[in-house]
Formats: C-alpha cells, sequence, structure tokens
C-alpha cells in the first residue's frame, strides 16, 4: 500500500514540475489568484509609510523603515560643505521627537537619544536646559553614572509641535556654533559620598576652515572686518545717580599686518559722543546716573569711536579711568546678503537688541571693583577687542551623608575666548569662578547649617552674540520656530526656568508664543513660579487653562487667592516671595556677582514648634551693593485629628539691602480683555530699594477648621510691616522715616449636603487686602470681594449629571469693593446649567457638556460699561485614561 502512495507522491510532483516549466514557457505575464480576506487580515498599502531597505555604511542591511534623522559633518569642499541635519518627518509624526536606543551588558545602562526637547542637567552652576535639542549618551552602573551631549544649538532644526509634516526637513550651514559636554559622578562610602566632573564647550565653527583651525576656543564670525571699535563708559551703578565714571583718556594701539611685518600704530578716536547728563570737568568726562528717552531710564554714557585701520589684526586699549565704572565694547562692520537676485551691502546699525535692561549691543569688558566715589582707584585698565568664540565651564562637585552631616557643593571654572574677527586676528581670554558649599547637622533638638557661596562677575555660562552682529547670514531666533530671524541671539548653558516647567523663560521653544494672550493659552505656556505646586505644567490659578486667572473666574475664585496672599521667604528683601520670583536670569542657586554667607541655628522643643535665628551677609563683588540681614523666625505647625490644624509663622529682620532685585509679573488690566474679564500683560517691576535700612515684620496664619463631617471653615491672614529708618548713606543718600505695610485676610466656609443623587454646596467666600505707606497718608491699594455661591448637581445616570451653579443672588450679589478707584468697584450674577457627561471608550476619556451660562456685572463707574450676557455652549474634551 503504501509503495501505491509513494508512487503516487512522486507523480503528482512530476507533474507539478512539468506544469511550471510548461507554464514558463508562456508569453502570458501572469494570472492572479483569488483573494480572500476571511482568516487573513487587510494589509494596507503603504503610501504613506515611505517605507524602504536600509543599509549601514558597510552595505549591510539593517531593517525596511523609514530615515528619521541624519547628522553629517563636513570641514571640507568637497563632497560637501558645511554641516548637516536631517529630521524625517517620521521623526515628528510617528516618534514624537524623541528617538532611544538602549541596551545593558555587565549591570551597565546604555542609552542613546536624539530629541527635540529632553530635560538635561550636569549641576546648577555648569549646565541646565530645559530642553535640549540634539543628541545625549548615557551609562549607569549601581555607583558610576556619566552622559556626553552634542549639539548644534546655533541651527538645531525646530519643528512646529502642533503640526504633521510632510516631507523631510533639512538645515544645512558651514558656521554656527556648537554645544558639547560631559558630566560623571561616582558614589564612594556605601554611597554616602557622591564626588563629580563636568566639563561643558561651546564654541563658534567655520567648516570653510580645515579641522585644525576649528578648535574648541571658536573661530571668529567672516567677513566682519571692524570698520569701527566703539568703547562706551557708562556707571555702573547708575540708580544711586553719583560717583559715576570718570574718564581723563583713552587711546588704542593696532597692530598692523604690512607684508611680512606687523608694525604698531596708535590710534585716536575720531569721535566722541556725550549723551544727556555727562558733566564736563577740567581734566575729565563724567557720566553718572541716568536719562530719560520715552519711557525708559537709560544710563548716561560717553561714547569713543575708533576707526580701524586695514589688516588689523590686533588692537589694545589703555584707559585711565576712576570712580564706578562700567567699560562696554562693540563694532561696525559691513558684509554683503543676497536679497532676491542682487547683492545688497549692509552695515550693521547700533539698534537697541533685547536683553539685559536697558537693550544695548555692547559687550561688558571691565567694570570697576565695588561702588568707589572717591577717586581713589583712579588707573589705567587695559583690554583687548574681540569677539565672543567659544566658552568653557568645568569643574567638581560633592555631596556627602555622614553621621548626621549633610554637605553639597561645587566649584567651577569659566573661560571666555575672544578673537579679533579676521583668520589670524589675535586671541584673548577672560577667567571667573563660581562655587558654593551648603552643611547642615542635625543635633537633636537643635538643627545647625552654614552655607557660602561666590558668583564672579565674569562668570558666563551662555553665548552672547548681541553687541558684534555675530552672524552675518540671519538665524532663528531662539523663541520663535522657522519664521522670524535675527541676527544676535543668545544660547545659555543655564535656562532661565523660575517656574521649573517644560519651557525656559527665554522661551527657547518650538512655537512662538511671545504675547501676553499666548503666555496663557498655549499648554504649560507662562511664567509662573512657585505657583505650580501639583506639577501639571499648570499655573495653581489657572487650572482650567484659559485667559482668565481663577481668582477672578466664577465658582473657580472660591479655590483659590491673588498672589498677594501668597507666603515664603524673601532673602533679597523686595517684598516678593523668592519662589515666585519672574526675574529674567540664569536659573543659578544664587545671584551672579555676589559673595556671602549664611548662618543659622533651629531649635525644635516641640513637634509642632520651632525657633530659628541666622544671619545673611551678603556683597556685590564688581557692583558694590550689599545685603546683610540677622532675622528671627517662629513657627507653629500643630494638627487636631479629624478637627483640622492651625499653621503660623511669624519673622522678624533687621535688613541694610541695596541690592536692586528687579522682578516681572503677569499683571491685571482692570476692565480689560472679552466681554470686560481679565487681561493680563507681563510686565516688569523696578525693585525700589525699601529695605536699605529696615526693620520688618512678617507672617502667615491659616486656621482649618472642621466641625461637622461635610462643614469646612478656613481663615488666614498674611501681614508684613517694614518699618523704614531715617538714615544718612556713605554714598551720600539718605532715606527719611517711613514705613510700608500690607495686610490681607481671608474667609470661607463651604458645606456639602448629600441625598440620593442631590447634592447640594452652599460656599462663601470673603477676601480683603490693603497695600499702605505712611508718608501717603492713605492707602494705594484697598479691596473687599465677597463670593457667596451655591451648588447643585444631580446623578442621572453613572457618567451622567446635571449641574447648576450660582454665584450672586439677588438679595447677596457677588461683590467687589475697590476704596482706591470706586469706579472699579461692581456687582456681579452669574448663573450656569449644564449636563455633563463622562465616557471611557478604548483608551480614551471623552467628557462633553452643553449647557446655559447668564453673566451680569454692574460697575459703579459710569464709562466702564456694564457686562449683560448670555451664551449657550457644547464642549468635548478628550484625554487618555489610566488602562490596568
Amino acid at each position: 500500500m503504501w509503495k501505491k502512495c509513494f508512487l503516487a507522491l512522486i507523480s503528482i510532483t512530476l507533474v507539478g514540475l512539468g506544469y511550471r516549466t510548461a507554464y514558463s514557457q508562456l508569453i502570458n505575464r501572469g494570472l492572479k489568484s483569488y483573494i480572500n480576506y476571511g482568516w487573513t487580515d487587510f494589509q494596507n498599502y503603504p503610501e504613506n509609510q515611505p517605507v524602504f531597505p536600509k543599509f549601514d555604511y558597510l552595505g549591510n542591511f539593517l531593517l525596511k523603515g523609514f530615515d528619521v534623522f541624519t547628522w553629517e559633518e563636513y570641514r571640507t569642499l568637497s563632497p560637501n560643505e558645511g554641516s548637516v541635519i536631517v529630521k524625517g518627518r517620521m521623526f515628528q509624526d510617528w516618534l514624537r521627537r524623541l528617538v532611544i536606543a538602549n541596551d545593558t551588558f555587565g549591570g551597565v545602562g546604555v542609552r542613546f537619544a536624539i530629541g527635540g526637547g529632553m530635560r538635561t542637567t550636569f549641576t546648577p552652576l555648569t549646565l541646565d536646559l530645559t530642553r535640549l535639542n540634539g543628541v545625549r549618551f548615557d551609562l549607569a552602573s549601581d555607583r558610576h553614572q556619566f552622559t556626553a551631549i552634542y549639539s548644534r544649538v546655533s541651527d538645531p532644526l525646530k519643528l512646529d509641535y502642533k503640526q504633521s509634516f510632510s516631507k523631510d526637513w533639512v538645515v544645512r550651514k558651514n558656521e554656527g556654533v556648537f554645544l558639547l559636554g560631559g558630566h560623571w559622578e561616582s558614589k564612594f562610602l556605601r554611597d554616602h559620598f557622591t564626588i563629580g566632573a563636568t566639563f561643558v564647550n561651546m564654541y563658534r565653527f567655520d567648516s570653510l576652515l580645515k579641522l585644525r583651525d576649528n578648535s574648541l576656543r571658536g573661530v571668529a564670525i567672516r567677513n566682519a572686518i571692524p570698520d569701527t571699535i566703539v568703547v562706551r563708559f557708562t556707571d555702573d551703578s547708575p540708580e544711586d545717580g553719583i560717583g559715576g565714571a570718570a574718564v581723563y583718556n583713552i587711546c588704542a594701539v593696532a597692530q598692523v599686518q604690512a607684508g611680512d611685518k606687523v608694525i604698531s600704530m596708535r590710534i585716536e578716536p575720531e569721535k566722541i559722543l556725550k549723551s544727556p547728563g555727562v558733566i564736563t570737568h577740567r581734566n575729565y568726562l563724567e557720566a553718572s546716573g541716568q536719562y530719560h528717552v520715552g519711557i525708559l531710564e537709560v544710563p548716561v554714557s560717553i561714547t569713543y569711536y575708533f576707526p580701524m585701520p586695514k589688516n588689523t589684526v590686533q588692537v589694545e586699549f589703555k584707559a585711565l579711568v576712576a570712580n564706578d565704572y562700567r567699560i562696554s565694547i562693540r563694532q561696525s562692520h559691513h558684509f554683503t546678503i543676497i536679497e532676491g537676485s542682487k547683492e545688497k551691502t549692509v552695515t550693521v546699525s547700533e539698534v537697541p537688541l533685547r536683553g539685559e535692561w536697558p537693550y544695548y549691543p555692547f559687550f561688558v569688558i571691565r567694570r570697576a571693583k565695588g561702588n568707589v566715589r572717591d577717586m581713589s582707584n583712579k588707573g589705567f585698565v587695559r583690554f583687548s577687542y574681540g569677539m565672543l568664540t567659544g566658552l568653557t565651564t568645568m569643574g567638581l562637585n560633592m555631596e556627602l551623608n555622614l553621621i548626621g552631616f549633610h554637605l553639597k557643593g561645587e566649584y567651577n571654572r569659566n573661560f571666555c575666548y575672544f578673537q579679533y574677527p579676521v583668520k589670524k586676528g589675535d586671541r584673548s581670554k577672560w577667567t571667573d569662578a563660581a562655587y558654593f558649599l551648603t552643611v547642615t547637622k542635625d543635633i537633636n533638638p537643635f538643627m545647625v547649617g552654614a552655607e557660602i557661596f561666590s558668583i564672579g562677575s565674569k562668570y558666563n555660562t551662555y553665548h552672547q552674540n548681541g553687541p558684534f552682529w555675530y552672524f552675518n547670514d540671519e538665524r532663528q531666533i531662539p523663541w520663535q520656530y522657522r519664521g522670524i530671524t535675527g541676527y544676535n541671539n543668545r544660547y545659555p548653558l543655564v535656562d532661565d526656568n523660575d517656574d521649573n516647567d517644560i519651557w525656559p523663560d527665554n522661551w527657547v521653544d518650538e512655537w512662538n508664543i511671545y504675547t501676553p494672550d499666548s503666555f496663557i493659552r498655549q499648554d504649560a505656556a507662562g511664567i509662573f513660579p512657585g505657583l505650580d505646586k501639583n506639577k501639571d505644567q499648570f499655573p495653581d490659578y489657572n487650572v482650567n487653562n484659559n485667559n482668565i486667572p481663577d481668582w477672578d473666574e466664577p465658582f473657580l475664585q472660591y479655590f483659590v487667592d491673588p498672589v498677594e496672599f501668597q507666603y515664603g521667604a524673601d532673602y533679597n528683601n523686595n517684598f516678593i516671595v523668592d519662589a515666585f520670583e519672574d526675574d529674567l536670569l540664569p536659573q543659578y542657586p544664587y545671584y551672579k556677582d555676589e559673595k556671602g554667607q549664611h548662618f543659622f541655628v533651629t531649635f525644635r522643643p516641640l513637634s509642632y514648634l520651632k525657633f530659628t535665628t541666622g544671619s545673611v551677609n551678603i556683597h556685590q563683588i564688581a557692583g558694590g551693593g550689599i545685603n546683610k540681614m540677622t532675622y528671627g523666625t517662629i513657627n507653629i505647625d500643630y494638627r487636631v485629628r479629624g478637627r483640622g490644624k492651625i499653621w503660623f509663622e511669624h519673622k522678624v529682620k533687621r535688613v541694610r539691602d541695596n541690592i536692586p532685585n528687579d522682578w516681572w509679573e503677569f499683571v491685571l488690566q482692570e476692565g480689560g480683555g472679552a466681554v470686560g474679564r481679565a487681561n493680563y500683560i507681563h510686565t516688569r517691576f523696578r525693585d525700589r530699594l525699601v529695605m536699605k535700612n529696615s526693620l520688618v515684620h512678617r507672617g502667615y496664619l491659616e486656621v482649618k477648621y472642621h466641625p461637622i463631617r461635610d462643614l469646612n471653615i478656613i481663615n488666614s491672614v498674611r501681614y508684613e510691616f517694614n518699618s523704614m529708618l531715617a538714615s544718612e548713606f556713605s554714598d551720600g543718600t539718605s532715606q527719611p522715616e517711613d514705613k510700608i505695610d500690607f495686610i490681607g485676610l481671608v474667609c470661607k466656609a463651604d458645606y456639602k449636603f448629600q441625598y440620593k443623587n442631590f447634592t447640594i454646596m452652599p460656599r462663601i467666600k470673603n477676601y480683603w487686602y490693603r497695600w499702605s505707606r505712611k508718608s501717603l497718608n492713605k492707602p494705594y491699594v484697598n479691596k473687599n470681594v465677597l463670593i457667596p455661591i451655591l451648588r447643585a448637581d444631580y446623578r442621572v445616570t453613572r457618567n451622567t449629571f446635571i449641574k447648576l451653579g450660582m454665584q450672586g443672588f439677588p438679595l447677596l450679589k457677588n461683590r467687589v469693593w475697590n476704596w482706591v478707584n470706586k469706579d472699579y468697584s461692581y456687582k456681579e450674577q452669574d448663573f450656569i446649567i449644564l449636563v455633563n457627561n463622562i465616557t471611557y471608550y478604548q483608551g480614551y476619556k471623552v467628557a462633553w457638556e452643553i449647557g446655559w451660562q447668564h453673566t451680569y456685572r454692574d460697575y459703579e463707574g459710569p464709562g466702564l460699561g456694564d457686562d449683560n450676557f448670555s451664551k449657550f455652549f457644547i464642549r468635548v474634551h478628550s484625554g487618555i485614561s489610566a488602562i490596568y
């Protein structure tokens, strides 16, 4: 039987072979077979996914896929020139701008990442970037860690996060700025001791030069030979108005290439420009204080213009100066750009740029040490001219936890490199240091602590290009994506990110949010330091992410107090809680140009009671200001189980502080915005130095009480009283006796009553605050707000609710009393009814609401215009729900 089966199988096989042989001889190009998807998955065409075979540079097949990222560097003219970065459309659409390769071996984990917004931190004084756009390599074992980064920071190819792309994006540059760096940390002594080392370098490259000519010191810009070098003298402390720069004379000596020889040539200024306010003495000029240009306060200045001979390779200046001087430099040069199809010669102008206030395109090269006013520092100051081509920061950090001691610190050295802007131009550099050390020790019931710190005035962690018109071809402005460009950008190593969110405060992001409206509307945009305690990337006073702060929005304002009621430490003595300051400065742990010490002792006799006393002694290294303070604090944190808690702190401090610490805030424009609602402008405030010699009492009391279930009563008081003592200061200024007071009070209560599917929630809140100054004889801010609310919910089904809200009633309206400007006092009523449903679908959470709202607001001021409107609304929200 088996023989017959075997012969049958052979016969069938031969017939099949014969069929194939016969078929292969036909001129028919092939017959398609029937396709059925009853049991097989449908295969879609890959028309939207460019999938191709991919090979490595040695010709080995890797995979079938698509191009994601390419970075190539050429330092020759053939086959290509420049720095080329390509980001494929799938880098944006599929991979969401982040690609990670990882592996492990022998207990060591390795990751290699390419991304457009990677949080990268080495140490607080060396590198802290909110959104690194480049590549990074990480290696970690049980006790050792290492990170390396690389980025073309001048042209990183940013993509708009809110758009999908139908093509690959390429940026090719033959010059720009690179960032590279590395950080290592290791643990010893059973993990009690950690030590690390950091190296960070940012340098300007030119791919048209040979590799050996591109060093980590960087190279100067092409086609930027100076026609004129400008030297400006100003008062280093213009706010005091006296003892500014005294300039006796200045001259320059240029080294000029003449064939094979270099000759010296003395250069005198061709022009001297004196601003308003310059005082001419018998043998010197004086620039003290400030003058007004429109709304700006601009330092008085003396400006010298030096023409530069052709073929100059070095220039050194020598100035005889005295008192509190600041010397700044810049240059003017011509270069050619292509406009349309024609060449156009452009001259670098002196248009002010956005930067430190005021916005001047000058680079500070020398500052007087301290705030000298008696000519005691008269002498010659020498400096060479050059463009900033690179900077390097290197240092060590450590942390020790042993026998109750906790030490943490770092020491760093910073080098800035300059070059006269020709190929063989002379090079120069400056260097400065920054360090800090903190130590605490628990000796129950005491804790002692100390910190010492110093950040030099020349310590620099950003590549400042503004003074020199650094690029002759336009660059993407850091806070824009693609569209708007400029010639002078700043590339920081330590971001300004006061609110520690996903965007740095200098708006280095992937789309334009540089408008007051966008500050609040964009996801996680805006600067709200200290006001995101739940870390959801949105300010706690704008949880619904609209353009109205919650303390001014119906129903939400019950839960949120205005920022005036926030309390915390204020070590820089400008009446703003330190954790809430937006200062437009790098996020160093201490201020630049300051050196000082802080010592404190804490005594805790009871678990809920502690006393602290301490002293702060800070002085500016170049600025000459001081911040000396002694303080004492009592703190109570007492909890009654099931009934509530009491939190109280009172601090008294004796202050002598003449260091200005300006800040920025989002300021309410009352009566502005849509339908009279809040409109906020990002506004700068000057520190008026109201604690140059003061005795300050400040504190906060909060009482939370729950007498019965579901009844909450909360009362809080914040106060700050600044007694300014009559004083005559060494700089010749004086301070009359005065007093500045703030007091604010919040009282609120809410109750929740539930019966079957009904929930009723009455709430009432009243807050009042006042700012006053004794010399003004009346308060300059005095406001009281009454907020009565009734909320009711009815549960129709598990996922559907009918909700009703009333804020303000016919006999008890929502009231705002503005006793300083009564026109802005008003009565208001708000009514909302809506149907709300929440559905879960395939891992998505979908919430929709349909309803009607009516608002009526009646201002006491006749010219403001009342609000009386109704609206019908339908809204749908979608998000990803948790999957378990």
